[in-house]
């Protein structure tokens, strides 16, 4: 039982791979390119060419992603959940064919937006205990350690809905309706079903955090692992 939990790691492993691989390239592609051009690479030059370079990411790792979706997902009439080659096969026959390896790009587009604002709180709290400490004085590891979690944890939050659309979005159509409209359902589909489902009205919309723990214990000790390790 406890080896479902990690289905679809191999292909996961891989991606994660291939995509850091392809936006640190670009990072330092899009970089180089504004160095060039005589632009200063301050913060805000560092936040641009970052989501430059994870805009890029989404587009070409999207496919790669959308496959270890459908491994990690099995519909009722699935007696297991699919392999690489499988799911593939899946996407490629339903109605949109090969366009449908970029199922949920919408959303993943504006999943880039979660480093800007983790970047948009880090940066007030960490000046703020810059300016209280004595001249020369560095901010302690435990404080970055703690802003960093703070930041990734508002910016979690608040994108956190976005990824439930794109989760959704990206999961195989219900074997119960063929239509092609059903296979592809668009955002407001998505956001209306999951408030449905959760009883509907604004408490329904709760439903959009739903996993939200689990998401949290993921990313944010990570991002304050991350932004202390820099610091």
């Amino acid at each position: 039982e406890w080896a479902g939990l990690y289905t679809g790691l191999s292909p996961a492993v891989v991606s994660t791979f291939i995509s850091q691989g392809i936006y640190f390239y670009f990072y330092q592609a899009f970089g180089d390119l504004a160095i060039s051009n005589g632009l200063k690479l301050d913060a805000i030059g560092s936040l641009c060419v970052a989501s430059l370079a994870g805009s890029v990411n989404v587009m070409l790792t999207n496919p790669l992603w959308l496959i270890v979706t459908r491994m990690q997902t099995q519909q009722p009439n699935q007696t297991a959940r699919p392999s690489f080659v499988r799911a593939t096969l899946e996407i490629l026959e339903e109605p949109q064919g090969f366009l449908g390896f970029w199922k949920g790009v919408v959303p993943s587009l504006l999943l880039v937006s979660n480093p800007a604002i983790m970047f948009m709180v880090y940066e007030p709290l960490y000046a703020a205990c810059k300016r209280s400490l004595a001249k020369g004085e560095r901010v302690s590891s435990r404080t970055v350690f703690v802003i960093g979690a703070v930041a990734k944890l508002v910016a979690t939050i608040l994108t956190f809905p976005i990824l439930v659309i794109k989760s959704r979005l990206q999961m195989s159509p219900n074997p119960n309706n063929t239509s092609a409209k059903a296979s592809s359902p668009s955002i407001r589909t998505v956001v209306r079903s999951v408030v449905r489902e959760n009883g509907g009205g604004i408490f329904g919309l709760l439903g959009l955090y739903k996993g939200l723990r689990a998401k949290i214990l993921q990313t944010v000790l990570n991002a304050a692992l991350m932004v202390t390790l820099k610091d």
